[in-house]
């Protein structure tokens, strides 16, 4: 996946060490119950987005009452500032990894604040998210950006980078940054070199990837 041009927010620092114990850990792909884990939403939970997904744009409504996915949610403030809001990733289907470009709709931004639909923000239609995985403030402006999850896999390896996205205006989100591959798995490579590499994001003034050598299974 190509990076995405930066704006508004410092370029990430991508390198190999220790941690400084200063940092604030956003996300940790060593962990393996974090890069295992999926979104899972009660009956409940699909109703209530589905009844929410009902107020949005025509376009909008209409396609996603054919259906759609959840694939994860984060707490923050996305539309104005001091707002207590919560924000999901809809989809018309959950990605493949290995078909991550699919011929489907572009992912979508869904805000709440409280039971009220405040945000309809349509991402770039060029990918489909495994999953949101974070938010936070990277750029100091008081709005919360959204970490969003590929996954490639192809001959035995697997590629994660996550999108940073942030809410813009007009009904669109727009992708600032990518830190590319947060996590790589070529333990199962048939031809070249077999590696496996995990990276820790975190934010500390800026936004930070560190990258650490894991060992393959034996």
């Amino acid at each position: 996946m190509k990076g995405k041009l930066l704006i508004g927010i410092a370029a990430a620092i991508l390198s190999v060490g220790t941690l400084p114990s200063t940092a604030q850990v956003l996300l940790d792909y060593r962990d393996e119950a974090f890069l295992s884990g999926s979104p899972f939403y009660s009956a409940a939970e699909q109703s209530a987005i589905a009844a929410a997904l009902q107020q949005a744009p025509a376009e909008i409504a209409g396609r996603f009452a054919e259906g759609f996915v959840i694939r994860g949610d984060a707490v923050g403030t996305f539309t104005q500032a001091d707002a207590k809001e919560r924000i999901f990733l809809i989809q018309d289907e959950a990605a493949n990894s290995i078909e991550p470009f699919p011929e489907t709709g572009a992912p979508m931004l869904l805000v709440m604040r409280g039971a009220e639909p405040v945000g309809f923000e349509l991402l770039p239609g060029d990918v489909q998210y495994q999953r949101l995985v974070a938010a936070a403030d990277v750029d100091g402006d008081g709005r919360d950006e959204v970490f969003l999850e590929t996954s490639f896999v192809n001959m035995g390896q697997t590629i994660m980078s996550v999108d940073v996205a942030a809410i813009g205006a007009g009904g669109t989100a727009k992708i600032v940054q990518t830190l590319n591959e947060v996590y790589v798995d070529g333990c199962d490579n048939p031809v070249g070199e077999r590696l496996r590499t995990a990276s820790t994001i975190s934010v500390e003034g800026e936004l930070k990837a560190q990258r650490f050598d894991e060992p393959c299974p034996q």
